[in-house]
């Protein structure tokens, strides 16, 4: 890149005529700009861009001015001598501080050829150092980049980390890059195989790749399958290694598409709804009718309390067996969630459902556990649907509705003591006798129903894991409300909000999830898990200028952190409440919480709204999900997603997921987190 302008400066031409000079240095390239008889014109060294300094030599060669002079010289401009009598010892005597040349005043032609050695020079020199910063530039771009890559990068330098991002740090569950500091990559090998590694990484001084395949160890001590792949690098001017890691585990998880429970050997959830389908969707008029029994294991969350996980997943292997050993040619048992199953029956006696759960209801009662003998069996409740061939509606609706309506069935006999069945038939005709005030659509009811829950504690907490597809370590739940009626039953929030927000109480409510979240939150902290809950406020929390004080102030109650939490707001809410929502928001970060959006439907409000704001994960809208599940390879909003991954680091989540097949999709689109009930129901406790 040329130089804009070049400057000359001359200095001490006091009775000196510079009309000669000027010829020549313009027939060199270069203006004359700034003449001064004397000394003064040092100065000018400070407040003007100089490319030459032609300093004249007095008689007595005037030692203490000039070197003042060159010392002043803060730009390094280059500076000639010149006199009547120059000579290679004043030269050489001025070297040091700059002096590139001397030539007689009265030697034009030489003049005109240093003039425009040195002019090359600078010419040479602005191009260097434009050059040296893009160079910076470009380097800066690459560890942008590679801070906020997906894949877990490190450079390596004598076995010691010089540098990781935070994918690899976080894979091996640390929280920041600092902690590895003063760790060797070899003690992030699992024990038996650092002998070999050691032998390994004494080879990856060569130019070229090299990899390994190996078990990695957590902080925690937990270890995983990984292939470390090595190549030469330079990281900021340093020779070293960079080290790509492929989590093999993470891999595994991004293709659940198994058929099989891996605990009990039944088929799973996922294979439960496909030949459900499968069954409704044959037209042919001959075949058999469908039943569909869901059970659930009573008690179940006491004995996993008391018991243990691994006393509690025993006992749900066992009843498993006596499934198996149960089932008929035309019965298919499957593990459908945590503690309930499913059976789906061919038959077209209507008694055979209710004989295959009586008698499910008695084994169970009565068998003797292997595992647990201090304790009275556990017993079953179960719901019965049966198909109606007269439906006209599609064979998945009518496979969601069967299926609701065992679940159903079966909660009525869950929440009433259990160890019992019921038919969604006999069930339907019991509810049609209930009171009026019993439905959650009556207003009046609800309001009072609400107030109820506020001031007598009625409210719950429920917890579903979010899976990460990307590798990232910790506990991810969100978090979600339920109100507690007269007898106990659980009311979802899209029955209860609009009227809590409508009679002014969402505020109560907010505060009372936010409270209880912390302290659930921070004991899980105490019990060395790394949970991280994701908590969705209100529309009515954005407008609480109170809101910011008392979440500070339950995290000083409980010893919580703020980045144990990430807070997240309904996308139409911060639209509705902007400036409000931007003062909250820009509070939590401040504690450090994490912010979320959810709703996000890749519209050009919404991505005006994250260049605003200070967000760290988004979560799609159904129809954005939908559309990308739809045709990944033709979504015209999976590159800007992208660019958000890249550039701000935004992590994508995406809920409601019910087929296991669309994970390996949702991985290839980037995304983050999914969360459906496919994996994980939400459960009243953290296991």
């Amino acid at each position: 890149m040329a130089f804009h302008m070049h400057r000359c400066l001359i200095i001490g031409t006091e009775n000196f005529d510079t009309s000669a000079w000027q010829v020549a240095l313009k027939a060199a390239g270069l203006p004359l700009e700034f003449i001064f008889p004397n000394d003064e014109g040092c100065q000018t060294l400070f407040n003007q861009e100089v490319s030459l300094v032609i300093y004249r030599l007095s008689d007595n060669h005037q030692t203490a001015a000039l070197i003042n002079c060159l010392e002043t010289n803060s730009q390094g401009a280059p500076v000639i001598l010149t006199g009547k009598s120059p000579s290679t010892r004043i030269f050489q005597q001025y070297e040091y501080l700059g002096v590139k040349d001397i030539f007689a005043q009265e030697d034009f032609d030489r003049l005109v050829l240093i003039v425009r050695r040195e002019l090359q020079n600078l010419q040479l020199k602005y191009e260097r150092d434009n050059l040296r910063e893009l160079y910076y530039e470009s380097e800066e771009r690459h560890r942008s980049l590679i801070d906020k890559a997906e894949d877990a990068i490190a450079f390596i330098q004598d076995g010691m980390h010089l540098h990781v991002n935070r994918a690899y740090y976080n894979t091996f569950g640390y929280i920041e890059a600092e902690e590895l500091e003063n760790i060797t990559l070899q003690e992030l090998i699992a024990t038996p195989y650092q002998e070999d590694f050691k032998q390994f990484f004494q080879k990856t001084q060569s130019d070229a790749q090299q990899q390994i395949e190996l078990d990695c160890q957590r902080i925690d001590g937990t270890t995983f399958r990984a292939i470390l792949q090595f190549s030469p690098a330079i990281y900021e001017g340093e020779t070293c290694i960079m080290l790509q890691l492929q989590n093999l585990e993470f891999e595994h998880k991004a293709r659940l598409i198994s058929d099989q429970d891996p605990e009990t050997g039944l088929n799973n959830r996922h294979r439960f709804m496909r030949d459900l389908n499968h069954l409704i969707a044959q037209k042919d008029p001959e075949s058999k009718s469908v039943s569909l029994l869901y059970l659930m294991v009573d008690g179940f969350d006491e004995i996993k309390y008391n018991h243990g996980l691994i006393s509690s997943e025993s006992i749900m292997r066992e009843i498993a067996q006596i499934l198996q050993q149960q089932i008929k040619s035309n019965m298919v048992p499957y593990r459908y969630g945590d503690h309930s199953f499913t059976i789906i029956i061919q038959t077209d006696n209507s008694q055979l459902a209710r004989v295959a759960a009586e008698t499910l209801i008695r084994l169970i009662s009565l068998h003797q556990y292997l595992t647990i003998t201090d304790m009275l069996p556990p017993t079953l409740s179960i719901g019965i649907s049966s198909l109606d061939k007269n439906q006209q509606e599609t064979p998945d609706k009518i496979a969601n509705q069967l299926l609701e309506e065992a679940y159903l069935a079966c909660r009525e006999i869950y929440d009433n003591a259990g160890n019992g069945f019921i038919t969604w038939s006999s069930l339907a005709k019991m509810q049609e006798k209930k009171a009026a005030i019993k439905s959650i659509d009556d207003t009046t009811h609800l309001k009072e129903l609400i107030e109820h829950a506020i001031e007598h504690d009625r409210f719950r907490l429920l917890f579903q894991p979010m899976v990460s597809i990307r590798g990232h370590t910790g506990e991810f739940y969100s978090v979600l409300l339920r109100m507690l009626d007269h007898e106990g039953q659980e009311i979802r929030p899209r029955y209860f909000i609009r009227h809590a927000l409508s009679h002014n109480l969402m505020k109560k409510i907010d505060q009372w999830v936010v409270k209880n979240a912390i302290e659930e939150l921070a004991m899980q902290r105490h019990l060395n898990h790394r949970t991280i809950f994701y908590l969705h406020l209100s529309e009515s929390a954005i407008a609480d200028d109170t809101m910011l004080l008392w979440v500070v102030d339950c995290l000083r109650q409980a010893n919580a952190k703020g980045s144990w939490l990430v807070f997240q707001f309904n996308y139409n809410d911060i639209k509705n409440q902007l400036g409000a929502a931007e003062k909250l928001i820009n509070g939590l970060q401040k504690i450090n919480c994490g912010i979320a959006m959810s709703n996000y439907d890749d519209s050009v409000g919404a991505r005006k709204l994250l260049q605003k704001l200070p967000v760290n994960s988004i979560t799609l809208s159904k129809e954005l999900g939908n559309e990308i599940l739809a045709n990944p390879q033709n979504s015209s909003h999976l590159q800007s997603l992208d660019q958000l991954n890249r550039q701000r680091n935004i992590q994508t989540i995406i809920n409601r997921i019910e087929n296991p097949d669309d994970i390996s999709l949702l991985w290839q689109a980037g995304i983050h987190f999914v969360i459906g009930t496919f994996v994980y129901e939400p459960t009243r406790q953290i296991a």
